[in-house]
């Protein structure tokens, strides 16, 4: 489960690079890095808090319509398919407890700071149908083996790229990575890494504590590439779908091998159900 810090001042890196971190502060200084939505930060503070009132939190969320209607959607969304619909920020709250309703948070928030603009090499639809379908397809396989995490589980994959959009509109050098080597995740970190001397997943963990997102979820962004890295298992696998056609032999494989997911009609049923449920949750976003 994701872990709590007390605030992004003086924090270090995950796995430190002291050329992503010069390089951040540089779109800091540039003014590329979007702020974080006062709503939901004001409403990620009060559900950190280990004393927390859901009830608190809920009227926080209401008093802003659009981050309301944006929770309702994905707490409705169909990767988690409710029992019944749950109508108010109240009921989710009750129905969802502290650590889901603040995955739901994050998401809305980040969804709502990433720039919506196209780019060369860069479409918001493809890459917001990329982010759902992996969200829902580790939503899926939590549900199999840790049905407590699916909402955690949902966040960390959705927001693995999320560094993307911002760079792609404030570092040319890094469009024109992109633009070359974007079709191919696995290619696109070991290119960052040899034209940049950063990747997009160190900046990711970066803007994560710049927004004061919590330390788990910013450490899984950062190391979701790195299938060397324990503890972040489930979003590490998520992160090898690749659209429009993910290769199910690799992620069977994975799923197995890390996972210890022995069906092998499990995955498969989750890459399907993901992808047939993508367009609507990127829908929320896009």
């Amino acid at each position: 489960h994701l872990r709590h810090q007390d605030g992004p001042a003086g924090r270090v890196m995950f796995r430190r690079n002291k050329k992503a971190e010069r390089h951040f502060e540089h779109l800091l200084d540039e003014g590329g890095i979007p702020s974080f939505p006062n709503a939901v930060a004001d409403a990620i503070q009060q559900v950190a808090s280990p004393d927390v009132d859901l009830g608190e939190v809920a009227e926080t969320i209401s008093m802003d319509p659009k981050l309301t209607v944006a929770v309702l959607k994905l707490a409705n969304s169909p990767s988690f398919a409710p029992r019944s619909p749950i109508r108010s920020v109240h009921q989710a709250a009750v129905l969802l407890g502290r650590n889901q309703l603040e995955a739901l948070l994050i998401a809305s928030g980040v969804g709502d700071a990433i720039p919506p603009r196209p780019a060369p090499g860069y479409s918001p639809a493809t890459f917001w149908l990329t982010s759902a379908t992996r969200a829902a397809a580790a939503a899926g396989m939590a549900a199999r083996l840790d049905p407590a995490a699916q909402y955690e589980q949902f966040t960390a994959a959705l927001l693995q790229d999320m560094a993307q959009p911002i760079l792609v509109h404030n570092d040319a050098s890094y469009a024109q990575v992109l633009l070359e080597h974007g079709e191919s995740h696995a290619e696109l970190v070991a290119k960052e890494e040899e034209h940049l001397g950063w990747t997009h997943p160190e900046i990711g963990e970066l803007l994560g504590g710049q927004w004061g997102l919590p330390d788990g979820l910013t450490e899984s962004i950062s190391v979701h590439h790195d299938q060397s890295v324990p503890g972040y298992e489930i979003a590490q696998w998520a992160s090898l779908i690749e659209l429009p056609e993910p290769d199910l032999e690799l992620l069977t494989a994975d799923a197995e091998r890390r996972l210890g997911v022995a069906d092998p009609e499990a995955v498969p049923a989750v890459i399907g159900e993901a992808m047939d449920r993508a367009s609507e949750i990127a829908a929320i976003f896009n």
